[in-house]
């Protein structure tokens, strides 16, 4: 059954995406999902995107990460609570007939819930416990699908339930909220990637590791290049609400880790030569998923 959320669903993918990236072996539908997607025009990144979205990344960027997490988190409760004082003003002025009632008391239990769910979920994502933050964002989910089952249950499944209205103005608080998190999300790759760029350049200088590795090194140092202007050009269509442009530059933006990464791995027959930049590419990889399933949601 398809449902129409009257909770920002958009900003809870969001979250989804960004417990999944901290959660220490989770590789959930949501993770396979994305790295379909992001993977579609060549299958080889799927299984790096799977690894990168599924480890636990103790790196600079979770910093960034937390700030995604918690912008959604603050913006789904917002929304409840927009969504409980609605149905509690509407109670009040007890205009329902008796069914309608019947649901309205029924879903403002259940955004009560819910608001006390992403409560709970934003003090768990502060103190990193992922695992609860995750169990707690999924309840507070469960609340708004259930409270749209009840309707299609009490009215049937061609009625939008009044609650389902409230998300349905394009000028949404919870457009911009997406707009804003895919700005910062971007922001954050072209740190990323600057900052890779910069290591690769420092490694080439010093003449730091394996010989064998420097053509790999100088070729990934042209792939971060290109992906420090691909992101570069997609904010900059982001901005200008050209999605289409901005998913195909971050598309290519993302080919930066996984052709660095390659690189090495066609090296490495018949030598022992490990990736130096395997984390990073990993790092990078991970957040400019985070943007591209943004650019695909607004």
């Amino acid at each position: 059954m398809s449902h129409l959320f009257p909770f920002p669903f958009s900003t809870i993918f969001i979250v989804f995406l960004v417990l999944n990236s901290f959660h220490d072996g989770v590789n959930g539908d949501l993770v396979s999902d994305v790295c379909k997607k992001a993977s579609k025009t060549d299958p080889k990144k799927h299984h790096f995107c799977v690894t990168s979205l599924s480890a636990n990344p103790a790196s600079k960027h979770a910093r960034d990460l937390s700030d995604l997490g918690l912008i959604s988190m603050r913006t789904c409760l917002r929304k409840a609570t927009s969504i409980h004082s609605y149905i509690a003003k509407n109670l009040k002025q007890g205009k329902e007939n008796p069914t309608e009632k019947q649901w309205f008391q029924r879903c403002l239990e259940l955004y009560s819930s819910a608001i006390d769910g992403v409560q709970k979920a934003i003090e768990s994502f502060k103190i990193k416990d992922y695992s609860s933050a995750n169990i707690e964002i999924t309840t507070a989910k469960d609340s708004s699908v259930t409270c749209e089952d009840l309707f299609k249950e009490n009215f049937g499944p061609d009625l939008t339930s009044p609650l389902a209205k409230q998300d349905a103005n394009p000028a949404s608080k919870n457009a911009h909220d997406l707009l804003r998190l895919g700005l910062i999300s971007m922001k954050t790759c072209l740190q990323k990637a600057t900052s890779i760029h910069s290591y690769i350049a420092k490694m080439l200088k010093g003449g730091k590791g394996e010989p064998a590795a420097k053509p790999c090194l100088e070729d990934c140092l042209n792939s971060y290049t290109d992906a420090i202007r691909s992101v570069q050009k997609a904010a900059a269509s982001f901005k200008i609400k050209d999605y289409n442009s901005a998913n195909i530059q971050m598309s290519a933006a993302m080919d930066a880790s996984t052709s660095c990464e390659d690189g090495f791995k066609e090296v490495v027959v018949g030598q022992d030569l490990t990736s130096p930049l395997a984390k990073q590419d990993g790092d990078f990889f991970q957040l400019a998923g985070i943007s591209l399933a943004i650019t695909r949601m607004v």
